[in-house]
C-alpha cells in the first residue's frame, strides 16, 4: 500500500500453491463458493486503495436436516478464524453495536493491524445499515480515539458477517 512503511524484506511472488492448500482445508459447497472464498482471502492481503474492500457473508448450507442444525458445524467460524489468524486478527462486533463504538475500537492501538471486522450471528440473509454501508466504502475511518480525541486510519478493513447457526 502506498504511504505505508514495511519493515520486512520484500516478499517474493508465489505461485498460488499455498493459497490452494489453505483453501483445500475447507469444503465450499460449489465451485463459485470456492472462488468467493479465494477472493476473500486475497482481499485481506490486497494492497489496494482503502475503502475498496467488499463485505462478505459466510453462510452454511441452506438445506435443513432432520436434526435441525441449520448450518451449525459447517465450518463458518473456522474459515473466519483461520483467515483472521493469518491477517492480524479480527474485531468481533454485535449486530446492534453502535458505529461510533466500533470506530473507537478500530482506532485503538490493539486494532491498528487488524483487517477484519466480524459481525457475528446475523440471523437473516440481509444486513442493512446506512452506517455499515458508509463504513465499508469510506477511504478513511475517522472517529474518537480513547484519551486522544479525533483520530483517523486508512480503511483497510474487510467486513465479514456470519449467519447464525
Amino acid at each position: 500500500m502506498s504511504n505505508v512503511d514495511y519493515i520486512h524484506p520484500v516478499i517474493s511472488d508465489g505461485d498460488g500453491r499455498c493459497l490452494d492448500e489453505l483453501l483445500n482445508m475447507f469444503v465450499p459447497e460449489t465451485p463459485i463458493d470456492r472462488y468467493l472464498l479465494r477472493s476473500l482471502a486475497l482481499t485481506l492481503f490486497w494492497g489496494g486503495i482503502p475503502g475498496q474492500r467488499p463485505a462478505y457473508l459466510i453462510a452454511g448450507p441452506e438445506i435443513e436436516t432432520d436434526d435441525s442444525r441449520n448450518g451449525r458445524g459447517s465450518g463458518k467460524s473456522i474459515v473466519v478464524e483461520a483467515l483472521a489468524s493469518l491477517s492480524g486478527g479480527l474485531i468481533a462486533c454485535g449486530l446492534n453495536e453502535q458505529m461510533e463504538t466500533i470506530k473507537t475500537r478500530l482506532l485503538s492501538e490493539a486494532a491498528a493491524q487488524k483487517r477484519i471486522v466480524l459481525v457475528d450471528n446475523v440471523r437473516t440473509m440481509r444486513l442493512t445499515s446506512a452506517d455499515i454501508e458508509a463504513a465499508i466504502t469510506a477511504h478513511t475511518i475517522s472517529g474518537r480515539k480513547l484519551y486522544k480525541g479525533e483520530a483517523q486510519r486508512p480503511n483497510t478493513i474487510g467486513l465479514l458477517t456470519r449467519i447464525y447457526g
